[in-house]
């Protein structure tokens, strides 16, 4: 008898809660019929949480799967500056939120979680949940890249209009190198940027190897990602979000290995760039999604050594700009 009362007290403690409200339904596994979302607390009325309230919701994905998670969380007010939500990938990456309106996720196995936290609030509360019951890299782009390339490869390529624009299997002569490019300023920014969480960087040939993480994540990061061996897999998961405006720049990694920091910068106005190269080498490319363009460093400061390639650096240098034919103002 002792032990399952002893069993019975866990169970209570676990999904205790610290104000009124549900219970925490535990981990949330797919149902049978997968073309229906899930919904909590249900599909039509968001819930009101007291202040106080704890709960964390675990969503299983099963292995070759992926699930599009939806979130609403608004506090009533802004008495706390703390974050009210977490989620947490399949990778255990963390988003804090200190209000959230539609968030839209897209976990693999084994999943991820949703931390809500509603402090000395009160939280209008919401998700939805639907399963997919694979991952399919449909109509892939094959892409090689050479050391001796003076152009990067950029994805989506030029048939944006393509069912699965984003989806690509990389093959590099040594390792694959991968960055973000941020979105251009004509492009209503904010959705599209976010919605690069449904791109996956695979490190290997195939959608079952090490996920690296999304788009999103790398973007944030400021450095670029290194295939650990010639092959990198990039998959966008359903239901394909608009990503238009933030592709991928891919080039072998034996021209970009002696980076530290290195990004993109996009856009028409003017953007200050602070790098730190005072331990390896930082770099910054730029983009147009016009093809001709013309870039204009105002200024600069600090000390050391400024190279300008016309593409990727390349070990010929043949592509290497004189400093006197750039824009300084």
């Amino acid at each position: 008898m002792g032990f399952y009362i002893g069993t019975f007290l866990f169970l209570a403690l676990s999904n205790r809660v610290l104000a009124d409200g549900p219970a925490c339904p535990g981990t949330l596994n797919p149902p049978n019929d997968i073309s229906n979302e899930f919904w909590y607390p249900d599909h039509w009325n968001p819930v009101l949480l007291s202040n106080g309230y704890n709960c964390v919701y675990q969503m299983n994905v099963p292995q070759g799967w992926s699930s599009y998670v939806v979130v609403t969380a608004i506090p009533t007010s802004n008495l706390t500056n703390s974050p009210i939500l977490q989620v947490v990938d399949f990778n255990q990456k963390v988003e804090n939120f200190q209000s959230a309106n539609n968030e839209k996720f897209y976990f693999i196995t084994p999943g991820g979680s949703i931390k809500l936290s509603t402090q000395s609030t009160n939280v209008s509360f919401q998700f939805s949940v639907q399963w997919y019951s694979n991952i399919a890299v449909n109509q892939p782009r094959f892409l090689n890249l050479s050391a001796s390339d003076s152009q990067p490869i950029i994805v989506p390529g030029p048939n944006i209009f393509d069912e699965y624009p984003l989806n690509s299997r990389v093959t590099a002569e040594t390792r694959a190198s991968v960055i973000t490019i941020p979105s251009d300023d004509r492009f209503e920014k904010a959705e599209p940027t976010k919605n690069l969480r449904s791109i996956l960087i695979f490190d290997e040939p195939n959608e079952n190897s090490t996920c690296l993480g999304t788009a999103y994540q790398l973007l944030n990061s400021n450095r670029q990602w290194v295939s650990t061996g010639k092959y990198l897999t990039i998959v966008q998961l359903q239901p394909l979000p608009y990503v238009m405006g933030s592709p991928l720049l891919i080039q072998d990694f034996e021209n970009t290995k002696e980076f530290g920091e290195y990004r993109v910068v996009g856009g028409v106005d003017t953007r200050s760039i602070v790098m730190d190269a005072s331990k390896q080498a930082s770099a910054f490319s730029t983009y147009s999604p016009l093809g001709s363009t013309s870039d204009c460093l105002i200024n600069i400061t600090g000390t050391g050594t400024l190279e300008v390639y016309y593409g990727g650096i390349t070990e010929s240098k043949s592509n290497l700009q004189r400093i006197r034919e750039l824009c300084f103002l």
